[in-house]
C-alpha cells in the first residue's frame, strides 16, 4: 500500500539511484534523455537513460506530487518504509541499497561492458563497478562458449 515506496523501489531497480539521489530529482531533470542527476556522490552531474517502466514512474509522479520535487521525502526517508517492509517480507539481510547492487549485476550479467555500467551507476573507477557486479555461473559458460567460436 506504500506507493511512494514501490515507486522508488521500481526507479532504484531500475536505474540504480542511490538513496540520497532520490531525495534531490526535480521534475525538470526527466528529459527525453534520461533522469538528470545535478547533486551527486562524487560531485559530477550525470544523466541515467530510463527504462519504460521507470519512466512511466517518474512521468506520473510529475503529474501527481505537489511541488517540485519528485520524492519529496525527509532525509532517510526510506529506512523507516523499507525497514517495515523487510519485516513484513522477512528480508532480513536485504537494505535498500541492495536494489542499486541488483541493478549493476543484471547490467554485467546481460553483457553491458563494465566501462558503461561504471557510467550508469556513477562510480569514479571501476574496481567499485567491479564489486557491485555479481557475476553467476552460466556469465562464465558464455564467456568460454565465445571462445570456442
Amino acid at each position: 500500500g506504500d506507493t511512494d515506496l514501490a515507486d522508488a523501489v521500481v526507479v532504484g531497480l531500475d536505474v540504480g539511484l542511490r538513496a540520497g539521489e532520490f531525495l534531490k530529482i526535480k521534475k525538470q531533470d526527466v528529459t527525453k534523455e534520461g533522469v538528470i542527476l545535478w547533486d551527486t556522490k562524487n560531485n559530477k552531474p550525470r544523466t541515467i537513460p530510463l527504462t519504460k517502466r521507470a519512466r512511466a514512474v517518474l512521468e506520473v509522479r510529475a503529474k501527481t506530487v505537489t511541488g517540485d520535487r519528485l520524492f519529496p521525502f525527509k532525509n532517510n526517508w526510506y529506512r523507516d518504509r523499507w525497514d517495515r517492509l523487510r519485516f513484513v517480507l522477512k528480508l532480513d539481510d536485504v537494505v535498500f541499497h541492495t536494489l542499486r547492487h541488483t541493478t549493476a549485476s543484471r547490467l554485467v550479467q546481460n553483457g553491458v561492458p563494465l566501462v558503461t555500467v561504471k557510467e550508469i551507476m556513477g562510480h569514479t573507477t571501476i574496481s567499485t563497478t567491479m564489486r557491485y557486479s555479481h557475476i553467476k555461473p552460466s556469465n562464465l559458460v558464455a564467456g568460454i562458449e565465445t571462445l570456442e567460436r
